[in-house]
């Protein structure tokens, strides 16, 4: 039988702009057992008192330093925490909690039952988005391949906890880290026989049009770490002994990537392109001893385990026919793709 009463909830929201810095935001809502719409069934009334609170902070913290710096530092963060409390005592379903917490003498019994029965859960995101310097001043007049400005870190920490009548904890944590690199040039052609008198007819226009460039016209590189550690342990809901343990569930992924752009010429182009995602090995279980922590840096050092890399190689070239006497209305495009990959 269902006992139909109904519930009431309540909610606040509260936010402010941080004058050109950022924006604050906080929430907090509570639910009472037996709350839910008009038109949902008894059965999907969730008889559980809960109370929710989040904050989110979006900020520039590169507003907190001088303007001629050009550095640019987007934070967002953000914090969420949900305790669920049950009307009744999931390990003793037909009974209330608030009287079953009163058959128990002592303070310490009492919050030992309301760890076991309530519902938490707590999360936590931190980002760090294409943190970067902005070309200022006379570094933007003439940059080099060396210049901070071709540069852009980004990194992300996400942590989330959980428990409840069926799992003692769960944990999870994370982390995702990497920075860019581009640099593009505008290099000039190199015309050798441009201001030969010799070839200055129309006749000899293929060799006084010959031009090279000596430098690429773009480079780039990324990488970026990915690690997942997450960690459960379930409670022993029986009354027989059973010794059960925590799993785990681990991953560690790197990727980087290639990116080359050449013109050999006005009309020879080259571009190159590459992809490597490789594991990062670990051992079983926590990393509890230096060992372990060892065994994952020397894997680092080694660029982890690849797993998978693809590369390829577009060439595109037209033909000087169209400079011949007489062949101006000819265009010979030609092109060359490659393509490579392995799997590990």
């Amino acid at each position: 039988d269902y006992i139909n009463k109904g519930g009431w909830a309540a909610m606040a929201l509260a936010r402010t702009n941080l004058a050109d810095v950022g924006n604050l935001s906080l929430y907090g809502a509570y639910t009472t057992a037996n709350f839910g719409n008009l038109e949902d069934p008894l059965v999907k009334e969730e008889l559980m008192n809960t109370f929710t609170f989040q904050s989110t902070l979006d900020m520039e913290l590169g507003k907190f330093l001088p303007e001629e710096w050009g550095l640019r530092i987007p934070l967002y963060l953000d914090h969420s925490r949900e305790i669920g409390s049950p009307e009744y005592n999931p390990l003793n379903p037909d009974v209330l909690l608030r009287d079953d917490l009163r058959t128990y003498k002592t303070a310490a019994e009492r919050d030992s039952v309301r760890n076991m029965t309530e519902r938490h859960k707590s999360a936590t995101n931190l980002t760090l988005s294409n943190v970067r310097k902005e070309r200022v001043g006379k570094s933007a007049l003439k940059p080099h391949f060396y210049d901070l400005e071709n540069f852009a870190f980004s990194y992300a920490y996400s942590r989330e906890r959980t428990s409840d009548d069926e799992t003692e904890f769960y944990n999870k944590d994370q982390h995702r880290g990497g920075f860019t690199y581009s640099f593009a040039m505008q290099p000039k052609p190199v015309k050798p026989f441009d201001k030969v008198k010799l070839f200055s007819g129309n006749n000899w226009k293929i060799i006084k049009d010959f031009n090279f460039y000596y430098q690429p016209k773009n480079l780039s590189f990324s990488t970026e770490i990915y690690r997942d550690y997450e960690e459960t342990l379930l409670r022993n809901k029986s009354a027989a002994l059973v010794i059960i343990k925590p799993t785990y569930f681990k991953q560690f992924t790197w990727q980087r990537t290639y990116g080359l752009q050449y013109d050999l010429s006005r009309t020879l182009h080259l571009q190159y392109s590459a992809t490597a995602n490789a594991r990062v090995d670990e051992p079983i279980g926590p990393i509890q001893s230096q060992s372990a922590t060892d065994s994952i840096w020397r894997s680092i050092a080694q660029g982890g385990t690849m797993q998978n890399f693809q590369q390829m190689i577009n060439a595109s070239y037209e033909l000087p026919i169209n400079k011949l006497p007489y062949m101006d209305f000819l265009r010979v495009p030609l092109s060359y793709r490659t393509t490579f990959n392995y799997q590990g």
